[in-house]
């Protein structure tokens, strides 16, 4: 069973999924509230099936973007080659209709099996209290080992991103040494400033400009995202042993091509498998940082994303640990 979007809610949230296209997350808003927490770019074509999965460049994804949080599987960053063919860009699982395997008042579970990899992914949706629990099982369904990259896609709204927003990132390190060609990204900026193990974003938003980094030497896979001017807190938790590096991705209104046309504003942070956008093959090329599975092996891992409302959006409670939870 396939569909366009389908609903899961409690008393505190709403979130909308698309399995006909990668068992996307749409939309993600507080119960009864006309809001998105997840960027919604809204352009032509992005409404259902935004992308053409047997497409593996860059340019097809960025044309068709649709926003929203998505899966990148088995490949993560640029197209790539590997033992069994051609993998597209950001992998295959994103662009993919998924199997509804069952449909709760809050909760969703899914699956598929790739056509790039022997790979068969059962994914679970959950809600419990303010939290957005994703559960992925990741089966090697082949004879043999198989290697692969596997990283999340979460881009945020300005109801989260404008200049009142303040971000943690508990990485030792944020580096732009490995990176895209890109002409809109530069070097690490100003406004990453770093305290102890974490870094922190202040005001960098303030004028037009695209950054990508790749952060790493994480303790736990946690960060915040504060918005004072819409009194927002989200906090978001990954497990660092399949995810040990994130991307951070910050697009305000640079990107001039069609149909970006300096519109866009949003900030993503993507735990991810391999600290490289250069795709699996330049990865394991790198340093080999991939996820491995052994004939039939499984593994699985959580993902989860907390929705709060501060006390006082006055206070500089991004400074502070703030954690609802922690990988199981």
């Amino acid at each position: 069973m396939n569909s366009s979007i389908l609903t899961i809610e409690n008393d505190f949230l709403s979130v909308d999924i698309c399995p006909s296209q990668g068992a996307d997350i749409r939309r993600i808003s507080r119960k009864d509230k006309s809001e998105n927490l997840l960027l919604e770019t809204k352009w032509k074509g992005t409404q259902k099936n935004y992308c053409d999965c047997s497409r593996t460049d860059e340019d097809h994804f960025l044309s068709h973007y649709a926003g929203g949080w998505q899966l990148m599987i088995p490949n993560a960053g640029y197209a790539s080659d590997s033992k069994y063919g051609r993998l597209g860009y950001h992998g295959e699982a994103w662009s993919s209709a998924w199997d509804v395997i069952k449909h709760g008042a809050t909760e969703l579970l899914l699956e598929i099996y790739l056509s790039t990899a022997p790979i068969k992914i059962e994914r679970k949706v959950v809600l419990k209290q303010r939290t957005l629990e994703i559960s992925d099982l990741v089966t090697n369904c082949s004879n043999g080992e198989i290697k692969f990259l596997w990283g999340h896609h979460p881009a945020f709204s300005n109801l989260l991103i404008d200049q009142s927003t303040e971000v943690r990132i508990d990485a030792g390190m944020i580096s732009t040494e490995i990176n895209t060609t890109s002409p809109y990204f530069a070097d690490v900026p100003s406004y990453l400033e770093q305290h102890s193990e974490s870094f922190y974003l202040k005001n960098f938003m303030t004028e037009p400009h695209s950054f990508l980094g790749f952060a790493t030497n994480f303790k736990e896979g946690t960060a915040s995202i504060l918005n004072k001017n819409n009194n927002l807190l989200v906090n978001l938790f990954w497990d660092i042993n399949i995810f040990p590096y994130a991307w951070l991705w910050i697009e305000n209104k640079r990107i001039s091509s069609e149909p970006w046309s300096k519109k866009i504003t949003t900030l993503a942070i993507e735990p991810c498998s391999t600290k490289t956008n250069l795709g699996l093959e330049e990865s394991l090329k790198l340093d080999g940082s991939c996820v491995s599975l052994k004939a039939k092996e499984s593994v699985s891992t959580l993902i989860y994303l907390e929705v709060l409302t501060p006390i006082s959006s006055s206070e500089d409670i991004i400074l502070e640990k703030v954690k609802g939870g922690s990988i199981s």
